[in-house]
């Protein structure tokens, strides 16, 4: 029996185990951090079967934004009213190299950002996927107060209409939690939910 989509963890570069979630199932979204390097990319825009996207976080290649792998800055799977919006920052970027396992361009730049606001807005979807959560989640989740841009981004887009759920990864742990109409949920590496 086919799921409707899956909604699945971090990758990291787990390949095979990732190609076994989406054997048997027709569609799905994989949240970010699907690579550790350019490679898992080439495999993805080689072989990944069509209806399968990769919502681009902080250790994918962003030369590989625009591939039909991509979900790109943000899109829009209307079926659902769902929204996925990428990016994220890399603490431990000082021990990665720039081009081979980190890319400058791991956070949304402004002017994405407007697009991708204005959209939100237009939009108002039931349901988000990011790959990073919204700076008051970090904290109330996981104890985090520094704020990137993209969690100041994503807190920013809740001003604007809060959606039934919101789901991210980054953090690689499981958590969910209804806050102020919202349920906020958390999805370890290679957890799976079904929508």
């Amino acid at each position: 029996m086919g799921c409707i989509i899956l909604i699945i963890g971090d990758v990291h570069g787990k390949v095979n185990e990732y190609k076994k979630i989406i054997n048997n199932c027709h569609q799905s979204i994989q949240v970010g951090d699907f690579s550790v390097d350019a490679e898992d990319h080439r495999w993805a825009e080689e072989n990944l079967p069509p209806n399968h996207w990769i919502n681009f976080g902080n250790h994918d290649d962003a030369s590989f934004l625009t591939s039909d792998h991509s979900c790109g800055d943000y899109q829009l799977f209307s079926q659902f009213n769902l929204m996925t919006i990428r990016g994220a920052y890399s603490i431990d970027r000082q021990y990665r190299y720039q081009g081979i396992n980190w890319w400058d361009e791991e956070e949304m730049g402004y002017s994405s950002q407007i697009s991708t606001l204005d959209f939100y807005k237009q939009i108002k979807p039931r349901i988000v996927v990011s790959h990073d959560c919204p700076s008051f989640i970090a904290d109330i989740f996981f104890g985090i107060t520094d704020h990137s841009s993209t969690r100041r981004f994503l807190r920013e887009l809740l001003t604007y209409h809060k959606p039934d759920m919101w789901i991210f990864g980054h953090h690689h742990k499981s958590k969910r939690q209804l806050i102020d109409g919202t349920l906020f949920i958390s999805l370890a590496e290679l957890e799976v939910l079904e929508l």
